[in-house]
């Protein structure tokens, strides 16, 4: 008779050691670096799924400040490929690999393993960091993952991430953050919800709005890499014209100039230019690409000095090529003088923004990244991938709001 294989236990003994001896160290930093500060929570004995809005890339540790005892997160998968330090983390933390924009059933599995020994297990269901310093697009398939687990729904809120650190800069600000359990929600008061319902209070309570604290976050560089972000200038419509210098971004084409101030607002001495918030000039530029006729533009982007690389999951990255990058309607192309790679549109499963400008994209169940420098804007092949998705594959885009 064959003898079952005992599956050694998710958690460990050494996790709940580790996470007591971070959480101090982790404290000091974010307190002196970030001003941050949070209000601790004891959570009920047992396991929980906790949601967080994702503004920083050190939004686990904040939520983890407020919670007591040891938080498996569900954590993008670029983290796992890392030579040397990605063993390290699965040691002492054992996240939980996720790759982003696409469904992945061994990122279920593996939560529902961490529930049943009576875990916490934690995301942010936006998959994002914040572009904007509000909520990025939520997949609603987030309401059937927490149905599934069945178990208490945390909501924890991080307020003024965008303002110390947005999205589009390398560089922190003075200011302050606070972390904190917004609302709890027991199974008994979420399993009678209809879907919807339930999704529109995931939304709700995940919500933030930096821009009425009246806080002030303070740098000399302010606007700097603000051409990461954005691609379109507002008055006169040309694309990948703006370049930025500590506190302003200006244009090329027609010397357009926008302060960013303090208070997360823009200024702008042209009376063209009447966006007040970051929020406002990205809706513009959603907008405008949503107009774009996909079928009657040649090249629409191209780099230059942008780096291939293949993720092995779970292992390293191995560069390909570094060259210009180039997209149209049909194909993303990598190439310089001795190579060419092409990658059909029809074929890549998905586009996504990691970190401030890198791109991951999926197809044939490969994981590729394209990287430059902090001045590069990502975000244009994304959102032109997702117009093509939408026009020519004839499918519904929710992920820019369609």
């Amino acid at each position: 008779m064959r003898k079952k294989v005992k599956r050694n236990k998710w958690i460990k003994f050494r996790h709940r050691i580790i996470f007591a001896i971070l959480r101090p160290i982790f404290w000091f930093f974010l307190r002196i670096r970030y001003g941050f500060r949070y209000q601790k929570y004891r959570l009920p004995k047992g396991p929980a799924i906790i949601l967080f809005n994702h503004s920083t890339n050190l939004d686990p540790f904040m939520v983890c400040m407020s919670i007591p005892g040891p938080v498996y997160f569900i954590a993008t998968d670029d983290i796992f490929s890392v030579r040397l330090l990605s063993p390290l983390i699965r040691y002492l933390v054992a996240p939980i690999s996720k790759s982003k924009a696409i469904n992945d059933i061994q990122t279920i599995m593996e939560s529902l393993r961490i529930v049943k020994e009576g875990g916490r297990i934690a995301l942010s269901p936006e998959g994002n960091r914040t572009f904007t310093g509000e909520l990025c697009y939520v997949n609603k398939a987030i309401v059937k993952f927490v149905r599934l687990l069945k178990i208490p729904l945390v909501i924890h809120n991080i307020i003024g991430g965008f303002g110390v650190h947005p999205r589009f800069s390398p560089h922190l600000r003075k200011g302050r953050m606070d972390g904190f359990v917004r609302k709890i929600i027991m199974p008994d008061e979420y399993l009678d919800l209809s879907d919807n319902e339930l999704y529109e209070l995931i939304i709700e309570n995940l919500s933030v709005d930096e821009l009425v604290t009246g806080r002030k976050y303070k740098s000399k560089k302010r606007a700097e890499k603000m051409e990461s972000l954005f691609y379109v200038c507002p008055v006169c419509k040309m694309i990948s014209t703006l370049y930025s210098k500590e506190n302003h971004c200006y244009c090329r084409h027609c010397g357009l100039t926008v302060e960013y101030t303090e208070e997360m607002t823009l200024k702008s001495t042209n009376p063209n230019f009447t966006f007040k918030t970051i929020r406002e000039w990205y809706l513009f530029q959603r907008e405008f690409i949503l107009a774009i006729d996909v079928e009657s533009v040649g090249t629409m982007f191209s780099d230059v000095n942008v780096i291939l690389k293949k993720v092995i999951k779970n292992k390293i990255k191995k560069k390909c090529l570094s060259g210009r990058l180039l997209i149209n309607q049909s194909v993303l192309t990598v190439e310089n003088q001795n190579v060419r790679k092409e990658y059909p549109l029809k074929l890549i499963d998905s586009i996504a923004i990691l970190g401030q400008n890198k791109i991951n994209f999926y197809i044939n169940n490969e994981i590729y990244q394209l990287k430059s420098n902090k001045s590069f804007n990502g975000l244009k092949y994304m959102h032109f991938y997702h117009i093509v998705r939408m026009r020519r594959q004839g499918v519904k885009d929710e992920f820019l709001g369609i």
